[in-house]
C-alpha cells in the first residue's frame, strides 16, 4: 500500500523555549524568596534543590532559545523536578500546575507529520486528526510548502521539515490527485 509521510517544521519552538526559560526563572526567584524570608519554617533541601535546578536549567537551556533548538535539559524534566520541589514544601496545587506544564511541553515538542494514505490523510499531532479525501479540493506539495485546500474554503499551509526534502514532489502530487479523483466517484 502506497503512502507518503511529510514532517512539518515546528515554528513555535522559539516561543516554547522562551516561555520555559521564563517559568524556570520565576520558579528560581520564588524559591530564593522563600529561602531568604522563611528559612526556619521551610524545607531547606527542597528550596536549595529547586534553586539549583532552576540555575542549571537556565544555564543549560539558554542557548536553545538563542539558536531556536532543542533544549539540552528537557523542560518537561525540569517541570517534574519543580513539582517534586513544591510537593516537598507541602504545596499541593503548584505540583499539579507543573505536571500539566510538563505534559504540554512534551506534547508540543513532538514531531508533527502528515501521512497520505489511499483512504485518508492523517495529521500526526495532538490531537491526531483524520481527513477523508472527500473533504479536500486539492492537496499539493510545492517548493517545500504543503497546501491542503478544503471544500469548506479553509486553506492550510505548512513548511515541511528538512527530513522530508527527499520526497519527490511530483510523485506525492500525482498520488494526491489520484486519490482526489477517486473520491469523486
Amino acid at each position: 500500500m502506497e503512502s507518503y509521510t511529510v514532517f512539518l517544521v515546528n515554528d513555535r519552538l522559539r516561543s516554547y523555549n522562551r516561555l520555559g526559560l521564563m517559568i524556570i526563572f520565576i520558579n528560581g526567584i520564588f524559591g530564593a524568596y522563600f529561602l531568604w524570608y522563611n528559612l526556619p519554617e521551610n524545607n531547606f533541601p527542597a528550596l536549595t534543590g529547586g534553586i539549583l535546578t532552576a540555575a542549571l536549567g537556565l544555564l543549560m537551556n539558554f542557548s536553545s532559545w538563542l539558536i531556536n533548538g532543542k533544549p539540552k535539559l528537557p523542560f518537561s524534566v525540569l517541570f517534574i523536578l519543580f513539582a517534586l520541589q513544591w510537593l516537598l514544601l507541602n504545596n499541593y496545587w503548584l505540583p499539579v500546575v507543573f505536571l500539566v506544564l510538563a505534559f504540554f511541553d512534551h506534547v508540543a515538542r513532538q514531531k508533527q507529520a502528515v501521512v497520505f494514505l489511499a483512504s485518508h490523510i492523517e495529521i500526526i499531532a495532538f490531537p491526531k486528526k483524520t481527513i477523508p479525501w472527500t473533504q479536500l479540493n486539492n492537496a499539493i506539495l510545492k517548493d517545500n510548502i504543503l497546501t491542503l485546500d478544503f471544500k469548506d474554503d479553509r486553506l492550510v499551509q505548512a513548511e515541511i521539515a528538512s527530513e522530508s526534502f527527499g520526497i519527490a514532489e511530483e510523485n506525492l502530487n500525482d498520488f494526491c490527485q489520484l486519490q482526489l479523483s477517486a473520491s469523486l466517484n
